[in-house]
């Protein structure tokens, strides 16, 4: 079974954040970006799930620059099959954007298990949320 698990970096909680020029966004510059905690629970879980199966593939999905890189790596180390960059250039992509880059690519990914955190350290959002069902055309597990 193969099992998507989507991730995306945030800032560590060490990390002292200054708000940026513009009054809405963070000035990423001297910010120490990790793997979400919330996200690091699903890739375990996945992991969990493979390794109880006996089979199985868990393949990782992230957007954004060249600094996902790292967040990816780490993913693989933690014990991920694959790991899948969709690039973008943008600090703070339209999160519809988002939703259709990442639905896109798990739709080639082909059939299996889709698996997101439910809650986000920067915003609290539900797996059901619309962007994902509108994209993906199914109904997010629960």
């Amino acid at each position: 079974m193969l099992q998507a698990v989507c991730i995306k970096q945030v800032a560590d909680t060490e990390t002292r954040v200054k708000v940026g020029p513009d009054g809405k966004t963070l000035d990423p510059a001297g910010v120490t970006w990790i793997l979400n905690p919330y996200d690091e629970f699903a890739l375990e879980q996945a992991l969990r799930i493979k390794e109880k199966l006996g089979a199985g593939e868990v393949v990782v999905v992230s957007l954004g620059g060249a600094s996902v890189q790292t967040t990816l790596r780490n993913a693989l180390a933690m014990g991920a099959d694959r790991a899948v960059h969709l690039k973008v250039d943008a600090t703070q992509p339209d999160p519809l954007v988002v939703a259709k880059a990442l639905a896109a690519e798990l739709q080639t990914l082909g059939p299996g298990s889709c698996g997101s955190a439910s809650r986000r350290s920067t915003t609290i959002r539900p797996r059901s949320d619309p962007w994902w069902r509108s994209c993906l055309d199914f109904r997010a597990l629960r």
